[in-house]
């Protein structure tokens, strides 16, 4: 599921551990606020709900 994750980070990674570690936190807080913003308490919640749907 995380996969498309993989380029970015090893981009930041390539530039320095405080830009990994300032991509992770952006992440992290973005996964909040949509979690937040569709009632779900995890990831596994969201992707359990009929919030999400594929884009074709």
């Amino acid at each position: 599921d995380l996969a498309g994750l993989a380029l970015p980070f090893l981009q930041a990674a390539n530039q320095s551990e405080a830009a990994l570690n300032e991509l992770a936190d952006i992440l992290i807080a973005e996964i909040k606020t949509a979690l937040f913003c569709t009632g779900q308490a995890s990831l596994s919640e969201l992707k359990r709900s009929s919030v999400l749907r594929a884009i074709k």
